[in-house]
């Protein structure tokens, strides 16, 4: 990467002066290419030639005259290369200034490597007080987006700098005597130009059979590798391969009876192709161009034909293609097609799905798990990384009823998911946490949005549709169900305390479900670590009442521990619940949760790590003594819970009475034998 003192201080002058003298030049030379063009080659193409003039001189007359234009045309590509180039480095010194300044501004100095540091006294100062540190003292974070900031002004730079020497190289050619005939209106025609010969040259390998070698594929696998996230390179692949010869290339990679045994090398080589080439053809559905739009429509259109040399036993096009889509992020558009195209082709199967098993055990996809028969696996994989096709898909009650509920799955090629159970549902789980948050629940970094009315529907039909499944709910679903309810805490708590008759959920459907999320450890924690959350977020919601909501907190608690209860009931006979508990902490438990401040984020922190600790008190416990009094159990998450809403609401609680610090935590138990008697109520039980 380019240096941060070099780019600081270079002298940008006489890279100024180069581009100006080429200017000139140019300029000399349009004029030259101008006369030559009216004069010369004018002349050559009006006057009769004879005899041995008419074969030698006149060509001759000719490509001199177009020479002048060659040249003319070099030397402005020159121009303006040096041109682009100059306005980006100093484009990037400005922006390196005023990132400097910035961080000065905020408490950060920038040394001459470009390392960013917190700065530890204001300037000048030889002594600050202690009580004032705050005022000088730049955070981790922000010193991680300065740097971050200043790396991205210097790969810009190193980017500029490459497509500047790689287009003077080819302007300047290999023959120094004669004009190479190339041209570049600019930087960003480089780019451009690079990208289209690497798809070319992509195109070439295949078309060449140069795949056949372990050498040929890894070269062409480098090609995706290193252009795949380019625009123009991806476009160009799909529409040079076709949608035909797309899934044609795949399935004969995988077949077995076009290579016979296969390397160590050529399976790494494959697996690293596989995510390079899904990447590549997901930027290309991107593109709304025509050619693009009939390469999708194609592509739809090939699902339900076999693909491949392997005639009746080869895969159906969908197959093939959902097993590209694991990887990359496709455009809504497409996704919706193919998806609404796979499903009927899919229920249109006697019975719906069957279709999907190998015709024949002699053909075996080369990729084991990379590529599944059941091509609801890729198909739904791509979904959850693209939210709003998720939405659009899920909202659909007949659809989200057929994949939720009705799918069978008996007659599905048995293809297992990571963490056992089938992969499609996994997958489909995934999808459905997409379409209901809004969120690609396997990005680490997603961050909560605020939901619509289309998420909270989808949502909803999707709790009606597991309460109907009660105790047949697959247990694939059960965590990506306590994440999507851990997303909507709010709602979630609101539906678990309420007394009103009118919850934001169905409380019946919520009940039931959660119910079967408890018989899962993972999807039991993560949904107590997000209520923990949405529970003490209510005590700074200015809007809700402070009696109003400690109570609220206390139902949610209670009905949490029975629901617990019911659940152990369901599985009393299975001792691996307590026995296989295991956890690094409630913080890795969940992302993308609602932004509530830094106040009371660490009172939810504070409440969870109780929780947890209660819960693992209580599992070194045998388990006859499960049943005890819930004071007992969850004494830590009460205590704290309390804790935490006695610090917002003291001033309010020391003028009201039986609010004071042990008052609130008695009401606090009150309330959670309520929201265990309600619970237990709707249930038919008695609290």
């Amino acid at each position: 990467m380019a240096r941060y003192e070099n780019v600081y201080q270079v002298r940008l002058s006489h890279l100024a002066e180069a581009r100006d003298e080429w200017k000139t030049a140019a300029d000399v030379l349009r004029t030259k290419a101008s006369d030559a063009r009216l004069g010369m080659r004018a002349k050559a193409e009006a006057a009769r030639w004879s005899g041995e003039n008419e074969n030698i001189a006149r060509p001759f007359v000719m490509a001199t005259a177009d020479r002048f234009e060659d040249g003319y045309q070099q030397a402005r590509s020159v121009h303006n290369i040096l041109d682009d180039l100059h306005t980006a480095l100093y484009g990037a010194q400005k922006k390196l200034k005023r990132l400097e300044v910035e961080a000065s501004e905020k408490r950060m100095y920038v040394e001459r490597s470009g390392r960013v540091i917190a700065r530890d006294l204001p300037p000048g100062s030889e002594v600050w007080a202690e009580d004032h540190r705050q005022d000088w003292g730049a955070t981790q974070e922000e010193v991680d987006a300065m740097a971050a900031s200043i790396s991205a002004v210097l790969v810009a730079v190193d980017e500029a700098d490459a497509q500047a020497a790689e287009a003077l190289l080819r302007l300047a050619g290999e023959d120094e005597d004669y004009y190479t005939g190339i041209s570049f209106a600019g930087l960003g025609q480089v780019g451009d130009q690079l990208s289209a010969e690497a798809a070319d040259e992509a195109l070439a390998m295949y078309r060449n059979g140069d795949l056949e070698t372990d050498e040929g594929l890894r070269h062409f696998d480098s090609l995706l590798a290193e252009y795949g996230d380019d625009e123009t390179f991806a476009e160009r692949f799909a529409t040079g391969l076709g949608a035909e010869g797309t899934l044609t290339l795949w399935a004969d990679l995988l077949d077995p009876h076009m290579h016979g045994d296969i390397s160590e090398e050529r399976e790494k080589r494959l697996n690293a192709l596989h995510k390079n080439l899904g990447v590549t053809l997901g930027l290309a559905t991107q593109s709304e161009s025509g050619a693009m739009v009939r390469w999708q429509e194609e592509m739809i259109g090939l699902g339900a034909q076999r693909i491949g040399s392997g005639g009746s036993a080869s895969p159906y096009g969908f197959q093939t293609m959902s097993s590209l889509m694991t990887t990359g992020t496709y455009h809504p558009d497409f996704l919706q097609g193919y998806g609404n195209a796979l499903i009927s082709f899919e229920q249109d199967m006697q019975p719906p799905g069957s279709g999907w098993r190998p015709t024949s055990t002699t053909y075996q996809a080369l990729l084991g798990e990379a590529f599944h028969w059941d091509p609801m696996s890729g198909y739904m994989q791509a979904l959850s990384r693209t939210p709003d096709a998720a939405t659009d898909i899920f909202i659909d009650e007949d659809t989200a009823q057929y994949l939720l509920k009705d799918r069978p799955y008996d007659n599905l090629p048995p293809t297992g998911g990571e963490e056992g159970g089938w992969a499609a549902r996994h997958a489909i789980g995934d999808a459905l946490h997409a379409a209901s948050t809004g969120i690609d629940p396997n990005d680490p970094d997603a961050a909560f949005i605020d939901h619509t009315p289309r998420h909270r529907r989808t949502l909803i039909q999707s709790l009606e549709l597991f309460a109907e499944m009660g105790d047949d709910l697959p247990y694939e679903y059960r965590e990506p169900m306590a994440r999507i309810l851990a997303n909507h805490g709010t709602a979630t708590h609101e539906t678990m305390s309420d007394v009103s008759g009118n919850p934001p959920f169905d409380a019946r459907h919520l009940q039931e479900v959660a119910k079967q999320l408890f018989r899962d450890q993972d999807a039991h924690a993560i949904l107590n670590v997000g209520l923990n959350q949405a529970m003490v977020a209510s005590f700074h919601d200015e809007s809700i009442r402070p009696e109003d909501s400690l109570d609220a907190a206390g139902q949610t608690i209670g009905y949490l521990e029975k629901i617990r209860y019911q659940a152990i009931e369901l599985d009393k006979e299975d001792p691996t619940w307590e026995k296989h508990w295991r956890y690094h902490g409630p913080g890795a438990l969940l992302n993308a949760l609602p932004v509530i401040g830094d106040v009371a984020q660490r009172g939810a922190d504070i409440a969870s790590s109780a929780w947890l600790d209660d819960e693992l008190a209580r599992i070194k416990d045998d388990t006859e003594e499960r049943n005890r009094e819930i004071y007992t159990e969850r004494k830590g998450q009460i205590s704290t819970i309390g804790d935490a809403w006695y610090e917002v609401h003291k001033d309010w609680a020391q003028g009201e009475t039986g609010y004071s610090e042990k008052g609130a935590q008695y009401r606090l138990q009150q309330a959670v034998q309520g929201g265990k008697s309600e619970a237990a109520g709707r249930e038919g039980e008695t609290g």
